[in-house]
């Protein structure tokens, strides 16, 4: 769906729940490449998003980010935005496993996780599939009818991680025509600016900011 017409809906979607809130929200285009939009959502944000990113692609897909700290919680909005567009959605999660075995107070790295939700035109899951990384333990599931593209031999494999990896993520997406991990696919230029909605006003009390650590 053409990516101002999918920011209405959303912009729609959050006023009534923002205003008793005393909330509003600011938007502004971004141009200058992806790089430059992805930065636009910094500070990143707990324990709410405060700023939603989205940009179209070359396959028409419009797509959605926020500066929530731990990654963009996508499952609400995707379903809400199918439902109220009535167009299908997907919510997309690819992290490499990069956290130590043992996990200690000061370890640095990330679990991993490979999960891939389809949603209806009515905001119902049409499929999920997920591999992840949860504290330590390797967990693999998947409900809904399965489309023709995928592996089904590989969802019987003996490690949980190797059922649903992020290469097959990745083909599974392309068949689906979102080629996510190419960020050539995505379009942020003066012909295609990306769309930066900003919450200000009436935000938690606890709001904590960060900024990326490149240490």
């Amino acid at each position: 769906m053409p990516l101002n017409q999918v920011v209405d809906e959303f912009i729609e979607w959050q006023q009534p729940i923002l205003q008793p809130l005393n909330s509003r929200l600011e938007i502004g285009d971004i141009v200058g490449g992806v790089d430059v939009a992805f930065r636009s959502l910094l500070p990143l944000t707990s324990p709410i998003a405060t700023r939603f990113l989205f940009m179209t692609s070359k396959s028409g897909w419009t797509v959605f980010f926020d500066n929530g700290w731990r990654g963009t919680d996508a499952a609400g909005p995707m379903a809400v935005l199918a439902g109220r567009c009535r167009r299908s959605a997907l919510r997309v999660v690819a992290q490499r496993h990069t956290m130590r075995s043992i996990v200690l107070l000061e370890s640095r790295g990330y679990f991993g996780a490979s999960i891939l939700e389809v949603y209806n035109e009515d905001g119902t899951t049409r499929r999920t599939i997920f591999a992840a990384n949860d504290g330590g333990k390797w967990k693999f599931g998947q409900s809904g009818e399965p489309f023709d593209f995928e592996d089904i031999s590989a969802y019987s494999r003996k490690s949980l991680k190797e059922r649903f990896t992020i290469d097959m993520l990745g083909s599974y997406l392309r068949s689906l025509g979102v080629d996510a991990f190419d960020k050539n696919w995505f379009l942020c230029d003066e012909t295609s600016p990306a769309i930066l909605i900003s919450r200000t006003g009436g935000l938690p009390p606890n709001l904590q900011e960060y900024q990326l650590d490149n240490s």
